[in-house]
C-alpha cells in the first residue's frame, strides 16, 4: 500500500505544480502538530472523485449514528486519504468519525482503526471542499522546505457542519499531514 500512496502523492504534487497557484495565489500558514493517537470508526472505499461527495453524504451520518448507539461519543467527521490518483481520478479513502478507544460495533461494515500518535503539520482551511488545492500546495512546499516526509493517511477534519452553516467561506477544514 505504501508504494500506491507514494505514487498518489507524487501524482497530486504533479497536478498541483502543473496547475500552478490558483487565481488568488494564497499561501496558508502551515503549523506543527503533535497528532494524538486517535481511534476512528470508518468505512473505506476506492472511489472515483465524482463519487466522494455522495459517499460522504451517505456514510458519515450512518457512522455517526452507529457511534452514538454504541455510546462511543463521536467526534468530528473526517476524511482519511490513503491514495489520491490524479491519472485515474480515484481515491482510496475512508469516511471516518473519531470515537473513544476500545469502541466496538455490532455492524461489521464499520471498521475500527487506531491511528497512532505522530508528528504532523496542518493548515486551517476555510472554504468549499473542492477548493483546497492552495492549502495542499502550502503544506507540500513546507514539507519540501523542511525536509519532512509525509506518511499515510492525509486527514481532513470537517469542523464546520455545512448543514448548519451555508456560507462556504466559513467552512473550516483542518488538513493534517502526518510526518516522519
Amino acid at each position: 500500500m505504501g508504494k500506491n500512496f507514494e505514487q498518489g502523492l507524487a501524482n497530486l504534487k504533479a497536478a498541483i505544480e502543473k496547475e500552478g497557484p490558483a487565481t488568488t495565489g494564497k499561501a496558508y500558514d502551515v503549523l506543527p502538530l503533535n497528532f494524538p493517537s486517535t481511534t476512528y470508526a470508518l468505512r473505506r472505499r476506492q472511489l472515483s472523485w465524482t463519487e466522494i461527495p455522495s459517499f460522504y453524504a451517505q456514510q458519515l451520518p450512518q457512522i455517526y449514528e452507529k457511534a452514538i448507539s454504541a455510546k462511543a461519543t463521536p467526534g468530528s467527521p473526517s476524511g482519511l486519504f490513503y491514495v489520491w490518483d490524479e491519472t485515474n481520478q480515484q481515491a482510496d479513502m475512508a469516511a471516518a468519525v473519531s470515537v473513544a478507544a476500545g469502541t466496538t460495533f455490532s455492524d461489521s461494515t464499520i471498521q475500527v482503526m487506531n491511528l497512532p500518535g505522530s508528528k504532523a503539520v496542518y493548515v486551517n482551511y476555510y472554504g468549499a471542499y473542492d477548493k483546497t488545492a492552495e492549502a495542499y500546495a502550502s503544506i507540500d512546499k513546507y514539507l519540501a522546505t523542511n525536509g519532512l516526509k509525509q506518511k499515510a493517511p492525509v486527514i481532513e477534519q470537517y469542523i464546520t457542519d455545512p448543514k448548519i452553516e451555508k456560507d462556504t467561506a466559513k467552512w473550516l477544514t483542518k488538513i493534517i499531514f502526518l510526518v516522519e
